[in-house]
């Protein structure tokens, strides 16, 4: 069962070799039904929701930016980003803090479901979707334990100037006032 966290927790390591195979640590999340993951290796803190503050001109997922601690974090509406519409946040919803290359984003979620270590070995690549909206770029590949399907996201979706997550503002159009 989901559990909201209202605590910051920041996990320790997130890869180890265990019988000459490297099992990475992810954490595990829900948006909708679907189940995503996040390598700890790129997670800093996870905490629970606090309201944003929205600026001009950003990109529909953007959500607003938080202060923590006197760093100003852009948060990034994972449901938004994936196409799904605007979250409708409630008090049970969590920000996963990244890093993303010098700098902070928050992923907003539904839930932290669980803290899963992943053998590389059981990380299934991407299907090839011939043209399709899937961009397995931003996927380091599915897991999928039992019955589940857990898209893992991949580094390269943080970290790229021309990431998925990034959050460059919106450029007016021609003729209109900024």
């Amino acid at each position: 069962m989901a559990r909201p966290f209202s605590d910051v927790i920041r996990p320790a390591r997130s890869a180890v070799v265990v019988d000459d195979h490297r099992v990475e640590q992810y954490i595990i999340f829900s948006i909708d039904q679907q189940e995503y993951g996040v390598s700890v290796s790129v997670v800093r803190e996870i905490r629970g929701w606090i309201p944003e503050k929205r600026l001009p001109n950003l990109p529909l997922y953007v959500r607003g930016v938080i202060n923590l601690r006197g760093i100003v974090i852009p948060i990034v509406d994972l449901r938004a980003r994936f196409g799904d519409g605007a979250t409708e946040t409630t008090k049970t919803h969590v920000v996963i803090i990244i890093e993303s290359g010098d700098s902070l984003k928050g992923l907003l979620v539904d839930a932290i479901l669980d803290i899963l270590p992943i053998p590389h070995t059981q990380i299934k690549p991407a299907p090839d979707m011939a043209g399709e909206a899937l961009d397995a770029h931003y996927l380091d590949g599915l897991y999928t334990p039992e019955d589940r399907i857990i898209a893992l996201l991949g580094v390269s979706a943080y970290a790229e100037p021309t990431g998925m997550l990034e959050c460059h503002p919106v450029s007016p159009s021609k003729g209109t006032d900024p």
